[in-house]
């Protein structure tokens, strides 16, 4: 019920602000300044409206045993993929979202996450395809990376391409590598499995290229944890 609440009110929004950049356009052509408080006070109260979605999106987000049961069944189907990539013989992990809350969680709990994301270490990206495929897995979109989904399981494949002693991959028009003694991970229990989850020295030479601003505070958090730790073994 709450998630049906959610998408509701996600979609008064989004036409909250259709009509919000419509009006604007009809004050632009017109000049018309008696109409600019009418509409500052309508992005006020849409501003303030979506701040509250945003804040009720985390707490059912956090807490809710439907997000627990999401991520889980998750996290078990994207277990699939492991045989995968271990039968081809590549290094992998989980990143993303799901890293950094394992990581700030010690895999105590895990926030809702509209996907899942991995990062593999191949130069072969069409038989990568060609397996999923095989296994029952859809090729939603390809280029820089992959994007699969197997029922209502989104997953999100970052492929970083081996360069003699580097990871390489392309990032927003630009080459990305890291050494690849970063491309590392550590395996950690979650929700009763184990799972190889992205290392801290991979989650620091990735930050830069990091957008969202709620993966940036996760960051922050990790390397704060981890730069404490470091002074407490001194």
């Amino acid at each position: 019920m709450s998630f049906i609440f959610l998408r509701l009110f996600s979609c008064l929004i989004k036409i909250e602000d259709t009509c919000v950049l419509f009006l604007n356009r009809i004050i632009t052509k017109s000049g018309a300044k008696e109409v600019r408080v009418i509409y500052a006070i309508i992005c006020s109260i849409r501003d303030a409206r979506a701040n509250f979605f945003k804040n009720v999106k985390l707490v059912i987000a956090k807490y809710s045993s439907i997000a627990k049961y999401k991520i889980m069944r998750d996290l078990n189907q994207v277990s699939e993929l492991y045989a995968i990539f271990e039968e081809l013989e590549l290094n992998y992990f989980l990143v993303g979202g799901v890293a950094y809350d394992a990581r700030l969680s010690q895999g105590q709990g895990i926030w809702l996450h509209d996907d899942i994301d991995i990062a593999v270490l191949s130069d072969e990206t069409k038989r990568l395809c060609d397996a999923f495929v095989a296994s029952g897995w859809s090729i939603i979109a390809q280029g820089v990376g992959i994007k699969i989904k197997k029922e209502q399981t989104l997953v999100d494949i970052f492929v970083w391409k081996p360069e003699k002693e580097m990871a390489v991959k392309n990032v927003a028009n630009m080459e990305l590598k890291i050494p690849i003694n970063h491309f590392s991970s550590d395996l950690m229990l979650l929700y009763g499995k184990r799972h190889r989850v992205a290392s801290v020295n991979y989650i620091i030479v990735i930050e830069p290229i990091v957008k969202k601003e709620i993966s940036k505070e996760s960051i922050k958090k990790i390397l704060q944890s981890y730069n404490s730790g470091v002074q407490q073994t001194k």
